[in-house]
């Protein structure tokens, strides 16, 4: 009898740790959601339903009963990304007709995009259900956002995390969306408050790349420019006396170029971080589409929890070597 392949979630970076000399950081570091996290909410598509605007900010919905049907009709379509936002903004609006929807879907082979939502549906049918179960597992809101004035709600375990501060996006070319990543590494951070506080979280490039083509020292403000631009060299977190680095590049990069960030490293440092310091707080990839990236956090055993439902999709590393086949060796297709 052959055993299972067990599910491996995530892999840790080969940290240096070594005593820092260097003071403490000076100013904070303590990694909060809501002063990193930007509001998850998104426009889903409103033109599917005959919804108008008006001047300024009125927005004309037509009667409910059509908004139903129009969104159910958009939902048939599918499965397809455009059918998945008409199906989760149905659920919204009419669970039961969107779990019928779903359920209907689930008698053929789904594209890997459209398993979480279906597969949240069909697990958690009624209204609140997996808001329950994740409260359950330790996985509350951590951001609180104001939701009465909108009829947006979080139906799948992606939009649900993203909601409560227990998930982040981001995009894979950072100069694009101005991603930095140092930023990126505190926003991701602040995905599990107190785990990582008092360590400054940086990324340095290599050390050749200060000079110029010429070997020359460049200036102050090329030496700005340089630092959200330039090619990744070292991942670097210190506070209290120590000092840890690790590679910025991993073994699954998606792309070579310079010009994309590598998930994989960052959730491997982060990773080995956490456990350096005896918490069993995990980081996951949580979905990704070669343009951006979903990335979760939370308790090792919630974590676990949720892939055994089936919540969570794939393995990060898995995952990883999937995306750079299917972009033919690891280039991501050009935005």
């Amino acid at each position: 009898m052959t055993t299972p392949k067990p599910v491996v979630l995530w892999t840790y970076a080969p940290l240096e740790e070594r005593t820092d000399p260097e003071p403490s950081p000076a100013h904070a570091t303590r990694y909060l959601p809501r002063e990193l996290l930007p509001d998850p909410r998104h426009e889903l598509h409103l033109e599917d339903e005959g919804v108008e605007f008006g001047p300024g900010d009125e927005v004309r919905y037509p009667p409910l009963a059509e908004r139903l049907q129009r969104l159910a009709s958009c939902s048939r379509e599918g499965p397809s990304p455009h059918a998945e936002r008409c199906l989760a903004h149905l659920a919204a609006l009419d669970r039961a007709a969107a779990v019928e929807i779903a359920r209907q879907w689930s008698q053929s082979e789904l594209p890997e995009m459209a398993q979480p939502l279906v597969t949240a549906l069909l697990q958690f049918p009624s209204p609140g259900s997996l808001e329950s179960f994740l409260d359950g597992l330790g996985l509350t809101d951590q951001l609180s956002l104001d939701l009465a004035d909108t009829e947006e709600r979080p139906i799948s375990l992606e939009e649900l995390l993203l909601q409560r501060g227990r998930a982040h996006v981001f995009p894979l070319r950072p100069e694009e969306d101005s991603v930095r990543p140092d930023r990126l590494l505190r926003e991701l951070a602040s995905l599990a408050p107190g785990v990582l506080d008092g360590l400054l979280l940086e990324q340095l490039p290599p050390a050749e790349s200060k000079l110029d083509g010429e070997g020359l020292e460049t200036d102050d403000a090329e030496e700005e420019d340089f630092l959200e631009y330039a090619p990744a060299g070292r991942l670097v977190a210190h506070g209290a006396g120590k000092r840890y680095e690790a590679p910025a590049r991993g073994e699954f990069a998606l792309d070579q170029d310079d010009g994309f960030i590598d998930p994989g490293a960052l959730l491997d440092f982060l990773n080995a971080l956490a456990r350096a310091r005896g918490s069993d707080v995990r980081w996951v990839l949580f979905d990704t589409d070669g343009e951006a990236c979903v990335v979760a956090a939370g308790p090792a055993p919630a974590l676990e929890a949720l892939q055994a439902r089936g919540l969570i999709p794939a393995t990060s590393p898995e995952r990883i070597r999937a995306i750079e086949a299917r972009y033919g060796g690891g280039s991501p297709p050009e935005l």
